[in-house]
């Protein structure tokens, strides 16, 4: 396994913070649909690290307010 997933992080706090969009298994960005279901989204951010830096900024961001 890969013990704490990063990825699974990032997405549980961007949804929980309103950063990324949950609308039944689609998640979204802004208005990019990222994809349908965790696993896949999983993936496009370990495929795109720009995104996944952007996200993760902005979930840090909240956090610290």
């Amino acid at each position: 396994g890969e013990g704490i997933s990063k990825y699974g992080e990032i997405i549980d706090l961007g949804v929980e913070k309103n950063i990324i969009k949950k609308s039944g298994s689609w998640f979204s960005y802004g208005e990019t649909k990222l994809g349908q279901g965790r696993d896949a989204l999983k993936k496009l951010l370990a495929d795109n690290p720009e995104l996944c830096d952007e996200i993760e900024a902005q979930v840090r961001e909240v956090l610290k307010a």
